[in-house]
């Protein structure tokens, strides 16, 4: 699937849940692509790496994130 269509994926998916503003989901989604792809390239590295771990505070970040558009 190309970048595009994950992207949207994630946007959609993002913007679904109850706590975030429609407006918010585009960068939080790129937010989300950044680090899987940033993951990705890690473990590409290393292999000794776990993506699990890489990617283990990614819901926590996102929460934050999503908090941190009430805080201007």
């Amino acid at each position: 699937m190309p970048v595009i269509g994950w992207l949207d994926l994630l946007r959609a998916q993002i913007g679904a849940h109850r706590d975030v503003d429609e407006r918010r989901a585009d960068p939080l989604a790129r937010f989300v692509l950044a680090l899987l792809d940033g993951a990705f390239i890690a473990r590409q590295a290393d292999p000794s790496l776990d993506l699990a771990d890489l990617t283990r505070h990614m819901p926590t970040a996102l929460l934050a994130i999503n908090a941190s558009f009430d805080v201007r």
